[in-house]
């Protein structure tokens, strides 16, 4: 996705699973900027 940064959703997958994957993690409260941004931390 950060490599295709501007484009919408559905032009970035050709999946719809993948598409419908998206919008659902997307969709969750936990989902922020700045969560996403954080990774696991398990290193």
């Amino acid at each position: 996705m950060a490599e295709n940064s501007g484009h919408s959703v559905p032009r970035l997958f050709a999946d719809p699973y993948a598409i419908k994957a998206t919008y659902t993690f997307f969709d969750r409260d936990e989902s922020t900027p700045n969560a996403c941004s954080k990774g696991t931390g398990n290193w």
